[in-house]
């Protein structure tokens, strides 16, 4: 947070927020009390103004006393006035941390009476240094600790910047058991010094009627990763089995990794792939109701002109990270790992094309962004966009026409039904 220039002093004084300004010009910016005390609050006490989040009225009240509305309170004496009245842990772990990666950063969460249900909402603020979107068609999961797994993907959105709201699963999380929730899709950073994740409990009734939570609790995160990128991926050749809208296609690359001075991308045991901004991501890998497949074979060439031979052997691995836009194939732990100097083709298959026909044919402008490293630490290498293959445009199949509705909202009428009527 940058303090703003426009104003010099700050002065809270029982219920009263007090500003004075150091110069002439339209207010643009906004009041955060942190580390308050009881700041008068009592069942008599109530709060009037709005509380604004960049450009979001959390809450707002008028010269109704009905309108205004108090501060939380627990118990009966001011020392406790504004305590939440719940005893919450959370751990942060991440996984991809490097610049330029996208990662997945999980929260294990514990809370002493509350039950994480289909009516609860987990509040996550970000520290500063991440994206204020947070990522690009991010997917949030319920993962299941002991199957090793993603158990139910939920709804999440970022609520307004940096901040990311997470609705409840159908199967509730008892109070006092720990459960984890994953965030795939994140952009990662550098960053001097690890922050805070807010990490917030509350119910969908109650956030929607005052924007308040039940639990929070404040959570490190962990060391930043690093700038690992040494020499462009050298993408030979990119192919799609198919060009055409709202179909499905196999998206294949050939590349060689390069050899690094310090062999950084040796032993690789991950590919990623983003999909290009044209493409609009894929709804189904966002909200989990698709996978997608992928394979990795490793391609030796021997001899030269019409005597060579070409043999691909299979890697084994499986996807492991999913988010609108973006995949992660990890290597298994029996496979040989990623070598510099050796060539590979790596294949995604049956992908949802792109939907939007502006977009579609502007395909050939985008390119995708293919990386490798390593899955405990992050990217060492990635390709570069001056040097990537040309994509071909995307269209619809020959004899059929886009139907594209050109508004965000439609009104359908659905007519008038007689009662009783049977229809044969």
């Amino acid at each position: 947070m940058v303090p703003s220039d426009l104003v010099r002093n700050c002065v809270v004084s029982g219920s009263t927020v007090t500003l004075t300004m150091a110069k002439d010009s339209s207010a643009n910016f906004h009041v955060s009390i942190v580390g308050m005390d009881a700041w008068a609050a009592s069942s008599s006490n109530k709060v009037t103004g709005s509380v604004t989040s960049f450009t979001i009225v959390d809450q707002s009240t008028d010269s109704t006393t009905a309108n205004q509305y108090a501060m939380h309170i627990e118990g009966t004496t001011t020392a406790s006035s504004n305590k939440v009245a719940t005893v919450l842990t959370a751990v942060v772990a991440r996984s991809l941390v490097n610049v330029m990666d996208i990662g997945m950063i999980s929260f294990t969460i514990t809370s002493d009476k509350t039950i994480f249900n289909s009516d609860g909402m987990a509040v996550i603020s970000f520290p500063s240094y991440y994206n204020p979107n947070i990522g690009s068609m991010l997917r949030c999961t319920l993962y299941d600790v002991k199957g090793k797994k993603d158990a139910e993907t939920l709804y999440c959105k970022v609520q307004w910047g940096y901040t990311l709201a997470i609705m409840g699963p159908s199967t509730a999380q008892a109070a006092a058991a720990a459960f984890e929730l994953r965030v795939y899709g994140v952009a990662m950073n550098l960053h001097t010094a690890a922050g805070n994740f807010g990490v917030g409990l509350t119910n969908s009734t109650y956030w929607a009627s005052d924007h308040k939570l039940t639990d929070f609790k404040l959570a490190a995160d962990t060391a930043t990763g690093v700038w690992g990128g040494k020499l462009a991926i050298d993408v030979t050749q990119m192919t799609l089995s198919s060009n055409n809208l709202r179909s499905t296609s196999d998206i294949t690359m050939a590349f060689t990794l390069p050899a690094t001075t310090d062999t950084v991308t040796a032993s690789s045991d991950f590919v990623a792939l983003s999909l290009p901004y044209q493409w609009m991501g894929v709804r189904a890998w966002e909200d989990g109701t698709a996978s997608p497949s992928a394979s990795l074979k490793l391609v030796v060439t021997t001899g030269t002109g019409s005597t060579a031979t070409t043999k691909k052997t299979a890697v084994k691995g499986a996807v492991t990270q999913v988010s609108g836009c973006h995949l992660v194939f990890a290597l298994d732990t029996t496979a040989t790992k990623l070598a510099e100097g050796a060539s590979y083709e790596f294949t995604v298959s049956s992908v949802p094309t792109a939907e939007n026909a502006a977009l579609g044919a502007q395909m050939n402008m985008g390119s995708m962004s293919l990386s490798v490293g390593k899955v405990a630490t992050g990217g060492f290498g990635y390709s570069s966009a001056q040097l990537f293959n040309s994509m071909a445009s995307m269209a619809p199949a020959t004899g059929l026409n886009l139907l594209e509705f050109s508004s965000a909202a439609v009104a359908i009428n659905r007519g008038t039904y007689t009662v009783g009527a049977v229809c044969v």
